[in-house]
Formats: structure tokens, sequence, C-alpha cells
């Protein structure tokens, strides 16, 4: 994510990210690697102000971005600024199955390199959904998942079918294929899966 502020701002640079107010910075760019930031002053000119640009590498599926803007409280003064937000983020493939992070995902290494943890179940992103696929099968052959493939935008299925997803759930991604991978030989699971999944979500103020 990167912001784009165009400003007529005097020749010292203050932000939160700073613990005082920075007179003459001489070394642009500014890298501030706890918080993963990168600073800009004056990369490029403008006919008035000064253009800062800030840089900021954060969390995958961040729903919400907060950009604060501040100043000295100085009176007959007046500022002008214009600003451009550019926000991006890899799409990648997800592991779709709830579990308790103390007691099934932390205790597997293999786990956590294939895919992140969200508490919804949902958004826990990968970055092969073979790999994906392959460590569940191993680690929980007797569970439901799914797993959805964002490069074939396939939903894989596994002790499940396709009447066990919630129809949120297929608006969210938008498959255009699902294949199953194993049929639920106890139907108490798939909708254990189900169950769970759509109370996370809810109380998430999801669907």
């Amino acid at each position: 994510m990167s912001v784009y502020l165009a400003s007529p701002i005097q020749d010292y640079a203050y932000s939160v990210y700073f613990p005082n107010v920075q007179y003459e910075i001489s070394q642009w760019p500014v890298y501030i690697p706890t918080i993963n930031v990168k600073a800009y002053f004056n990369p490029y000119t403008i006919n008035y102000g000064n253009v800062a640009v800030i840089e900021w590498a954060g969390n995958m599926l961040t729903p919400i971005l907060y950009v604060g803007l501040y100043e000295n409280n100085v009176n007959n003064i007046w500022y002008m600024a214009s600003g451009l937000v550019v926000w991006s983020y890899e799409s990648s493939p997800l592991a779709i199955i709830p579990l308790d992070y103390n007691n099934d995902y932390a205790p597997y290494r293999e786990l956590r390199n294939a895919f992140g943890y969200a508490a919804n179940g949902v958004d826990q992103p990968g970055w092969n959904a073979d790999d994906m696929i392959r460590v569940l099968k191993d680690i929980f052959p007797d569970r439901a998942w799914a797993v959805y493939d964002d490069v074939q935008k396939i939903m894989y299925l596994y002790n499940l079918t396709i009447d066990y997803v919630p129809d949120w759930l297929i608006g969210k991604l938008a498959p255009v294929g699902i294949k199953v991978l194993q049929p639920p030989s106890n139907l108490s699971t798939a909708q254990a899966w189900l169950n769970e999944l759509n109370a996370r979500n809810r109380q998430a103020g999801g669907p």
C-alpha cells in the first residue's frame, strides 16, 4: 500500500512513526523495519509545495486502512494537500477449515507452513493449493475441509458435497468449478463443518 501526499509542507517531516519533529533529514528514504514503513520526501518536484510518499507492507487481507494527517497548532497559516492511496494485495489459495488455534493449528509446523490462520476459518491464505490439500489430507483425514485454488478458480471439497457449502461462501469466492476429493462418509462431519463456519463468520460480522 502506498500513500502519496503532495502538500506545501516545510523542510521537515513529522509523523506518529517518529518520536519528534525531524529537521533537515538528509538521508531519504527513511525505512522503519518494526512496522515495515518506508517514507520518501520530494522524490520528484511539483510546481508548488513538496511531495511525500509513504509505503507500507502490512497484513494480508486487511479490509480497513486508516490514514491520519497531523499538523502543529499554528494560527494564521493555511495548509492545502491532495493525496492518492494505492492499495493492493496478491490473491492466494485459501484453506477453508475452522480450526482451534492452540489445539489444531499451532502444534503442526507443516500446517503453519502451508497456510495462515484466521479465526473465521476462511481467510487462510497459502502459496500452493496442492501443498495445502496434501497437508490437510495427512493431518485431518477424518475432518471436513475445503481448499480454494485461486489460479484455476476451483474449490476442492473433502468429506463434503456442494450441498454443505453455504451460499455466502460461493458468493465470496465465486469459483468456476467445484471438485469433490472425497464425499462425506459421515454426514455429521460435513454438517459440523458448515455449522462452525457459519457461527464463526456471524461472530465476525459476516452473513
